[in-house]
């Protein structure tokens, strides 16, 4: 019997279970991610569910698109509590984030291995980065003389959006690269850009050298970046360059950024300010001699709370916790304190343009 084809966006039921949902991605072939209406994403089998309700309109983020053209469209999509893979592309843009560095278009391909230690056969992730403070209506194709549409759609600011999952059989697919767009923003009196047309020619050994993928500021994990504009440069018009994972361009804007968060504990008591808590355990008590990392985790989880609980009556209240990275211990458990005790709040990654990696945007809700 055939496998049925599923989208993201696709309404579908489970078969040995009560329930369903709306399809928001998919991990690798076989497992399908339902977004349930609790605002809980559940992984299942392909096989044990049902399509009841097709759809080619559909929430972020852009599901596989390599060979059944499972492609995103629209990317104006209902807040969730949590979104799959690296993207936070749920994430409402609000002026306030808005910052000088971002008037200028920095826009990156970002491909990330599903498993580093089988880099010779594991799948490659692949994402657009839009650092910068305006909104693109964008369309990537692949092909050298024939186009084969494998995105299109709309990408907020400061955000990076998942495009699909490219099969080491299926790299040859990926030799030519073509991103058009056009940017603008949603309010009057803004700095007009002229449209985004680049073109790539992507260097397919670098996807099998580990060394390849570097540290970033865009992705928790090493990432291999090829650069479509950095600060509004080359001039936009086609041109053709082999993929470098950290081009002297990019490594220079980002020193030109510095984008590392303020290490505040609690800041901003206006109304409408944005909080910032730092749960960095150094900056919550001086000396930690003594204390097993449960009872760290513990301490941290303890001011996460008193912000909260502080904040929970004002609507709309923007507030970042500043986690880092690690092992994802804390921010794990961050996001399941959230679900339990605040549910009406909404979370998502913070604008990596403001804050970098590691931090946890909450809006009361």
């Amino acid at each position: 019997m055939p496998q049925q084809q599923i989208k993201v966006g696709d309404k579908v039921r489970f078969l040995n279970a009560v329930g369903g949902g709306k399809v928001s991605a998919f991990q690798g072939k076989d497992i399908v991610i339902v977004l349930e209406e609790d605002g809980f994403e559940t992984p299942v089998l392909r096989r044990d569910v049902v399509v009841v309700e097709e759809t080619n309109e559909y929430n972020f983020p852009v599901a596989n698109a390599s060979k059944n053209k499972e492609v995103a469209v629209d990317t104006e999509a209902e807040a969730r509590p949590s979104a799959p893979k690296h993207d936070n592309s749920d994430y409402t843009f609000d002026e306030k984030d808005e910052t000088p560095e971002g008037e200028k278009l920095n826009l990156f391909l970002g491909f990330v291995p599903v498993d580093p230690k089988k880099l010779q056969v594991c799948d490659t992730d692949v994402y657009l980065v839009n650092d910068s403070n305006y909104y693109l209506d964008f369309t990537l194709v692949t092909g050298e003389e024939k186009a084969v549409v494998k995105a299109h759609g709309t990408i907020e600011p400061q955000t990076k959006l998942f495009l699909e999952s490219i099969k080491k059989t299926d790299l040859n697919e990926w030799e030519w690269v073509r991103f058009q767009a056009l940017p603008y923003k949603r309010r009057d009196g803004y700095t007009i850009k002229r449209a985004v047309d680049v073109a790539l020619k992507l260097n397919q050994t670098k996807f099998f050298k580990l060394h390849a993928f570097k540290e970033n500021d865009y992705f928790d994990e090493d990432a291999l970046l090829s650069t479509l504009l950095i600060n509004d440069e080359p001039d936009l018009t086609p041109r053709y360059e082999c993929l470098e994972s950290q081009p002297k361009a990019f490594q220079q804007a980002v020193k030109e950024k510095e984008r590392k968060p303020q290490r505040t504990v609690s800041k901003s008591s206006k109304p409408n300010e944005v909080v910032e808590v730092d749960l960095h355990i150094n900056e919550l008590i001086d000396n930690t001699r003594g204390l097993t990392n449960t009872e760290m985790l513990e301490y941290q989880l303890k001011a996460f709370r008193e912000t909260m609980d502080k904040h929970i009556k004002q609507k709309g209240q923007r507030i970042v916790f500043i986690h880092g990275n690690g092992e994802g211990v804390l921010r794990k458990a961050i996001e399941d304190d959230l679900r339990r005790n605040y549910p009406t709040c909404k979370f998502y990654p913070a604008p990596f343009q403001k804050y970098g990696h590691g931090v946890k945007l909450v809006i009361v809700g």
